[in-house]
């Protein structure tokens, strides 16, 4: 009512109430028939909506009003009729910064002092704002009222029609809504009541007359809407959520058909984030499901046009990240959804929603009963049309961090992570190896996402099939550095060491230069176990060199045999030393012995030089270079005793390799062969501390020549001192140790008769008592005059070297 006009509405008890414009403010006053006077009816109309309404207003200025027939309520105690009359009102109040539209529900009591009893219902119509046009309201009978809304000249927006609807038991007055079908009714000719029904009849503009009316479903009736038509909601009767869900589509609708956003229903501005982000993917997946029963409809551009919407209304930048991939993931839908349905394999009427399960549904079909050439192609191309959709749109339209967001991501091609992994495990059913290469790289992007616990499994099976199926070990590189998988890598750089070296990661890793991706912190602990599994110990050693303290716990923990290594790379020479010379205890054969107690030895020596060359030190250092030639004298031992079959075999014990040299020695008959088994048998000996393996070989010797030289001479004159050296293996073997051995050593492994090795040799030979003083006579024969011919020489050095002037 505008512009000075008047309005008026009839009650059922013939009372006529006038609408007329006072200045700014629309009034209520009364025809001559006695009704409320002047400015009292505003005046308590202001007062009730205030009681209602939090952030006050301006002003009220009415748009429709209808009095309902009245109610007659017997009182059994007075048998009095009290009348009621009901009054709608669609009124806009002002306000400064945009204008609200309300439905007011008024009850009046003719018989009452000043007519105003109470106000039922102030509803904000969240759904309109300003510039709306209420083009009818009625109130029927039994208390249900309709109002019609459009948009005068806007035929982009739909008409609305609204129910307010009165639970006698409740008393509880709800506004139901529907959007007429845009097609038959474009905008509304008039309105009345439908006496029958309760209900409103429409007149349309093309001429048609429609009937509406409110029915009351019953509770699980209701449940099995809300079910069929929505999965956002947090409940089946979220009614809030399918009525934001109305007007956002009415909204599109409007913003569809003209690309101009125009004002907003009120209510999606003014609910809660997380009611309005339910709407926005309910509304989503409702225009998925019509854009795609037709073919004639784009659901595609549908589905964008939507989320152009929500950016320019400031509502996507409030969406959480679930949502936005959830929106992204039903683009994706759609974008597959046109590849399927040209596809023999797939129906023409399939269903946009559910896709996944459809896709497994004839993999399964596929292996199980009819293998299909065009199966993997229809794959591949679904597998294309969802990765170009998500490259084209994911950061320019959904406004999603596809590397630094931890959110689940609700893609459509996450549905497929069984299918990807079933196609890997049955490669035959692929027909080219372009399409199984995009089947590869969707099952690894897929299930890293995801993180799945198939994961690992994918990139065996994925990076595996590139090297053995598409014989492309760059492509399997590459891919195995995009994804982390750590044996591909070793793998690689095992079988071509000089292509895919591992140095540069293992220089990234230690520098940090991985963009502080954590998958890659323990790659240099894995990449040398895992070569130390394979036995690739030069590999171990080339990359130890670039991880020392990773080698170097590796070698305490598994690979002792190469602490040398980190000992050497760390200048602690002795303990390289000690490490070298353990290692001959682990087995291996005799060349690979003398190699490391060489390197031993070396080591020794280099650490002479760099332990400042203390007195403490140096004998250490003797000692450890003692043991490490006792222990070359026995490989050297072995060699003698075994041959070529020496090499063959580990470093043999002390006293297996005795017993060898004994049986040799028994077996020779030439008097070098004897010497020279028993000179290996007195280093073997000397090297064990043995000294009764030192008199059993003594004894051996002169048990050779025992009956047809010596005892010949114990029982006759004896021959010279030339005689025994030169002539018997016993002098031969003694010079031969006096000459060819060093002081330290043959001091220890030489015949003295100063010592107990004497009588040890003695009790061996099982000689009487005399036989044996005489034995002993001769053979100190030839010690003594060595020990004399010692002594000489020392004197005649000690003698030389004082001053003459002395």
């Amino acid at each position: 009512v505008s512009g000075g006009s008047t309005s008026t509405t009839t009650a059922a008890s013939s009372r006529v109430y006038t609408v007329t414009k006072c200045g700014a403010v629309e009034v209520w006053t009364t025809s001559t028939d006695g009704g409320p006077t002047k400015g009292t009816f505003l005046c308590q109309l202001e007062d009730e909506l205030e009681k209602h309404i939090d952030d006050g207003f301006d002003g009220i200025q009415i748009l429709q009003a209808s009095a309902a027939a009245t109610t007659t309520t017997t009182n059994t105690t007075t048998t009095v009729d009290t009348t009621t009359t009901i009054l709608d009102v669609v009124c806009k109040l002002l306000r400064p910064k945009r204008a609200r539209i309300y439905w007011i529900r008024i009850a009046f009591d003719d018989t009452a002092a000043g007519g105003l009893v109470q106000m039922k219902k102030a509803a904000f119509l969240d759904r309109f704002h300003g510039t709306v046009t209420c083009a009818g309201l009625i109130t029927c009978d039994n208390g249900m009222a309709y109002a019609a809304f459009d948009y005068e000249g806007d035929t982009s927006a739909p008409v609305t029609i609204l129910a307010l609807s009165t639970d006698n038991n409740t008393d509880d007055n709800a506004i139901h809504e529907v959007d007429l079908p845009q097609q038959e009714a474009p905008s509304l000719i008039g309105m009345a009541k439908d006496v029958q029904t309760h209900g409103c009849v429409l007149v349309t503009t093309p001429g048609l007359v429609l009937r509406a009316r409110w029915m009351k479903l019953q509770q699980q009736q209701q449940q099995a809407a809300s079910t069929s038509t929505s999965t956002s909601a947090n409940t089946a009767s979220d009614e809030r959520v399918f009525l934001l869900s109305k007007h956002l589509r009415a909204a599109f609708w409007q913003y569809y058909q003209t690309q101009e956003l125009t004002a907003l229903p009120p209510s999606l501005t003014s609910t809660d984030l997380a009611s309005l982000e339910s709407a926005i993917l309910l509304t989503a997946r409702q225009l998925q499901q019509e854009g795609c029963d037709a073919s004639s409809h784009n659901p595609t551009e549908w589905h964008l046009s939507l989320i152009r919407l929500l950016q320019q209304a400031e509502f996507y930048k409030n969406l959480s990240s679930v949502g936005r991939w959830t929106l992204l993931g039903i683009g994706q839908e759609l974008a597959i959804h046109a590849i399927l349905v040209q596809s023999s394999l797939f129906s023409s009427d399939l269903p946009p929603h559910g896709l996944a399960q459809k896709v497994a549904q004839v993999q399964r079909h596929v292996l199980d009963h009819a293998p299909s050439q065009e199966w993997s192609t229809v794959l591949a191309q679904v597998l294309r049309g969802a990765s170009e959709f998500r490259n084209a749109h994911a950061e320019s339209t959904y406004d999603v961090l596809l590397l630094q967001d931890d959110h689940p991501r609700h893609l459509w091609t996450h549905q497929l992570k069984d299918v990807l992994l079933v196609q890997l495990k049955h490669p035959e059913t692929t027909n080219n190896t372009t399409t199984l290469e995009t089947i590869i790289k969707a099952a690894l992007q897929v299930h890293h996402e995801l993180k799945s616990p198939e994961y690992a499994l994918v990139k065996s099976l994925g990076i595996g099939l590139i090297r053995t199926e598409l014989k492309n070990d760059k492509l399997a590189h590459d891919l195995s550095l995009q994804y982390a998988y750590y044996e591909g890598l070793c793998q690689l750089s095992m079988d071509n060491p000089v292509e895919f070296s591992l140095e540069p990661i293992l220089t990234a890793t230690q520098n940090d230069d991985h963009d502080d991706d954590a998958s890659w912190d323990d790659f240099g602990a894995f990449s040398l176990l895992w070569f130390t599994q394979q036995g690739r110990y030069d590999q171990v050693l080339t990359y130890g060199r670039l991880l020392p303290d990773t080698f170097g716990a590796l070698v305490k923990d598994r690979l002792h045999d190469y602490q040398w290594v980190h000992a050497l790379r760390h200048g602690q020479y002795d303990v390289a030393s000690d490490a070298l010379y353990n290692i001959n205890a682990t087995g291996q054969n005799v060349d690979d012995t003398e190699w490391h107690l060489s390197m031993a030895k070396l080591a020794a020596k280099v650490h002479d030089f760099s332990n400042g060359r203390t007195i403490e030190g140096e004998q250490d250092n003797n000692k450890r270079r003692k043991r490490i030639d006792n222990k070359l004298d026995l490989i050297g031992a072995q060699l003698e005793l075994m041959d070529a079959k020496g090499k063959e075999v580990p470093l043999q014990t002390p006293d297996y390799l005795l017993q060898l040299a004994l049986e040799k020695l028994e077996a020779a008959t030439e008097t070098d062969d004897v010497v020279k088994y028993a000179m290996v048998g007195l280093v073997i000996c000397q090297n064990d501390d043995s000294m009764d393996g030192i008199a059993t070989v003594w004894s051996r010797v002169i048990a050779k020549e025992l009956t047809t030289k010596w005892s010949v001479w114990i029982r006759s004159q004896a021959p010279s001192r030339n005689v025994l050296v030169e002539e018997t293996i016993f002098g031969q073997l003694w010079k031969q140790v006096q000459q060819e051995q060093p002081v330290d050593v043959h001091a220890s492994m030489q015949y003295d008769s100063t010592t107990v090795l004497e009588d040890l040799v003695m009790r061996q030979l099982k000689l009487d008592r005399g036989a044996a003083v005489e034995l002993k006579r001769l053979l100190r024969s030839v010690t003594t005059i060595a020990i004399l011919e010692a002594g000489t020489t020392a004197t005649s050095l000690l003698v030389d070297s004082i001053p003459t002037t002395q």
